[in-house]
């Protein structure tokens, strides 16, 4: 109900949802949330050609992928107001309608510098008290006698903590910060969507988000398209994306034994090392994680786990455009990952004079395709490489395409046609992916499970309870990404609106509770 509570969807007419494969079940969306969901009236020129190419794939198309699986191909939501073609977003959607309350207060260019934490006497239990933080150059504390909510995202949630002295020792202890909680899970259990990109010059006359950027006419154009119909390259925001389990591009016998090597008690050639590289205070919680990963690889019902997406313009950090020139950018983003990183705060160094602070960047490790389960991650993008290729080499999508420029091709093209389509069959049978993805593997910007939820194992497992309470300290939750111990097969917004909807209404919950006790005197 929390994906629902938040959510305003519009019907898309039906011009539309012919055009651009707009398919929906009113059931799953919500009718009066805060933020606005469209299926966009324009799409990047590449979007109308996705259905039919998949489908020439053996992909169907999903007519219902917010309803819970999404496998298959489909046109994707963008969370823009209809209204104005503005995007719609946590300020416009949350905070803008209640800025006038008295009893909030926003306050901007400020930076957390830690929770400020007290022993309660009677129990030795630590209680959060207040939050120092810098403003103007000025060093502030607000206390607090209620609760604090830290929801920093999963980059900087950790970080917030370890600087309170909630955390691992080892680490808070070479960072000069006290120990006032220890829990060696914070920071740990990063999971991340690992991207590869694979560049393709396409049709000079497609207009392409790079091509407005860098030619003015052209920029001029579109604003003014924009600006007086409210219609144009401005307004393709949305994209077509399709989820596709590896039962799709790879061998029932290459994915058993993948498998092989994804039970919870697998080990390195050493003997001893877990199927996902991580700290050994936390290994049982890895393993469990494992489990439930290993159970969805192979899976007779398995999920997306691994998403593609083609869109005009150049998006790979490691290729340079030409002038002149158009691109598009064919994505392969692997959602369930074995990886599992950390992002902890540094080190001090004698050289320093002051200590660690929010001012020093963390320091974030993926640990991509390290250990056992990382490797199976490896093989899979690079077999993810070759279905990505296809993808391109079919049509119609192929119709706009003229070759591929990142990585090149490695045997030269051929002007007749019978030699070219063999040319392909086999550079296709023979290319070897490994090297490329190793070199040109980056985030996808999705990480998730620094402060993770617990469960069954609570704080031997994770960072907060159920209801998103830090363990070890009363009145401080945290909020965000990071609460997730498990990462998801599709982007994150939905998810996290969802989390602080839920969020939300734990901390209305309790107050009530709290109060509650409080007249009835079983509480200080």
């Amino acid at each position: 109900p929390y994906f629902k509570k938040s959510e305003t969807f519009h019907v898309p007419i039906q011009e539309y949802q012919k055009k651009h494969e707009a398919h929906y079940e009113q059931e799953y969306h919500g009718t009066n949330g805060p933020l606005h969901t469209i299926y966009s009236a324009e799409y990047g020129a590449s979007c109308q050609y996705w259905h039919e190419n998949l489908n020439n794939l053996g992909v169907e198309s999903n007519p219902s992928h917010m309803s819970g699986s999404s496998v298959g191909a489909w046109t994707a939501l963008t969370a823009i107001d209809p209204s104005t073609q503005k995007r719609c977003y946590s300020a416009s959607a949350y905070y803008l309608p209640v800025s006038h309350r008295e009893n909030l207060i926003v306050l901007t260019n400020a930076t957390v510098r830690n929770v400020v934490l007290e022993r309660h006497s009677a129990s030795g239990e630590q209680i959060a008290k207040g939050v120092r933080f810098i403003h103007n150059s000025k060093q502030h504390t607000v206390n607090v006698s209620g609760e604090i909510i830290l929801s920093a995202g999963s980059i900087q949630s950790p970080q917030l903590l370890e600087l309170s002295g909630i955390g691992n020792p080892a680490v808070l202890s070479a960072a000069g910060i006290e120990t006032r909680v220890a829990n060696p899970n914070v920071g740990e259990n990063l999971q991340d969507h690992m991207s590869t990109m694979m560049v393709y010059e396409i049709d000079p006359s497609i207009i392409t988000p790079e091509a407005i950027r860098s030619d003015p006419l052209l920029a001029a154009a579109a604003d003014e398209q924009y600006e007086t119909s409210k219609t144009g390259p401005r307004t393709a925001a949305g994209y077509a994306a399709a989820y596709l389990p590896f039962s799709h591009y790879t061998t029932p016998e290459e994915i058993s034994r993948l498998a092989s090597h994804l039970s919870p008690t697998s080990t390195s050639s050493a003997g001893h090392e877990p199927v996902c590289r991580h700290s050994d205070a936390a290994v049982s919680t890895t393993r469990l994680r494992d489990q439930i990963l290993s159970s969805r690889f192979s899976s007779a019902s398995p999920g997306g786990q691994i998403e593609f997406v083609f869109d005009v313009s150049n998006y790979s950090p490691f290729f340079t455009s030409e002038p002149g020139k158009r691109y598009g950018t064919m994505m392969q983003m692997l959602q369930y990952p074995f990886s599992v990183g950390s992002i902890h705060i540094p080190a001090s160094s004698s050289q320093k004079e002051r200590p660690i602070s929010s001012d020093d960047k963390p320091v974030i490790n993926p640990r991509y395709y390290q250990g056992v389960g990382g490797h199976v991650d490896f093989l899979t993008m690079a077999a993810a490489q070759k279905f990505g290729h296809r993808i391109c080499e079919t049509r119609p999508l192929k119709d706009i395409i003229v070759k591929r420029v990142f990585p090149p091709l490695s045997l030269p093209q051929s002007q007749d046609k019978a030699a070219e389509q063999e040319k392909e069959e086999k550079e296709e049978e023979e290319e070897n992916w490994e090297q490329w993805v190793r070199d040109t593997t980056i985030t996808d910007w999705h990480p998730v499970g620094t402060c993770a939820m617990g469960g069954d194992e609570r704080v031997k497992g994770g960072v907060v309870d159920n209801r998103l309470r830090v363990y070890g300290v009363q009145g401080l939750r945290v909020c965000d990404a990071s609460v997730m111990p498990l990462q998801i097969a599709a982007h994150l917004q939905a998810t996290v609106y969802a989390i602080g909807e839920k969020g939300a209404d734990m901390v209305r919950e309790d107050w009530v509770e709290r109060r509650r006790m409080m007249k009835m005197g079983m509480m200080d």
